[in-house]
């Protein structure tokens, strides 16, 4: 019953409504004073409306000008890298030169020992001879059992006899622990093949700590200065 009263009143709200506003104008401001009361007029919309748009305006500006600044910052960055691949192929070629500059600085050095040994072999050997009177030769001999270097090879070394003493020189640009072990094997060789124990004489202006308490384990004189 309920349903079918409320079906009937819509019918008359529809139908009788707009007749009613339209013969009654004191109703139909009534009317329009509620409903602007609740909705927006047409002024209100189209004022929202120029907001949006001004609002839209200032963010499309604002977005091609960090657009650009970006843009700025793509560029900058680019150029970065580049300029960073530039240097590093600088430095890249600067380090191949200083390797193959570190390679022949090693050859002079090594080529400067080993010259350095043999001028100073020479002027002992006269210093020995004139001054001194002591023969100096060169021992040279084949190490079959590789007491030595641990295998069989040709071995040398200075020697300097008088009064019925041997002495081993060996000289050295620089001298290392391992140097010593070698001149005391070599020392123990020509005790062998000799049947003379020698005296040992290590001459080197270059020697560790460690290489210098060895040799003094093994009676080896060390000079390091002339």
């Amino acid at each position: 019953m309920g349903a079918d009263i409320e079906s009937e009143l819509e019918l008359l709200i529809k139908k009788e409504l707009p007749r009613v506003l339209k013969e009654d104008p004191k109703f139909r401001f009534e009317i329009i004073g509620i409903l602007s009361e609740t909705f927006c007029t047409k002024e209100e919309i189209m004022s929202i409306l120029e907001e949006i748009k001004a609002l839209r305006k200032d963010f499309n500006a604002r977005f091609e000008e960090h657009s650009k600044v970006l843009e700025g910052h793509s560029v900058a960055i680019k150029e970065l890298t580049q300029r960073i691949e530039e240097h590093s192929k600088v430095l890249e070629g600067h380090s191949h030169r200083i390797d193959k500059m570190d390679v022949t600085l090693s050859a002079i050095g090594a080529r400067w020992g080993i010259m350095a040994e043999s001028a100073f072999r020479e002027g002992l050997r006269g210093i020995f001879e004139e001054r001194f009177g002591v023969k100096v030769s060169e021992w040279v001999t084949e190490d079959t059992e590789g007491l030595v270097f641990g295998h069989r090879s040709i071995v040398q070394v200075d020697v300097a006899v008088k009064n019925g003493e041997h002495w081993l020189v060996e000289i050295k640009s620089s001298t290392s622990r391992g140097d010593v072990s070698t001149f005391k094997r070599l020392g123990e060789l020509y005790y062998k093949e000799k049947e003379m124990k020698p005296k040992l004489i290590l001459v080197t202006p270059f020697i560790d700590d460690k290489a210098k308490r060895l040799a003094d384990k093994f009676n080896i004189a060390v000079y390091t200065s002339l």
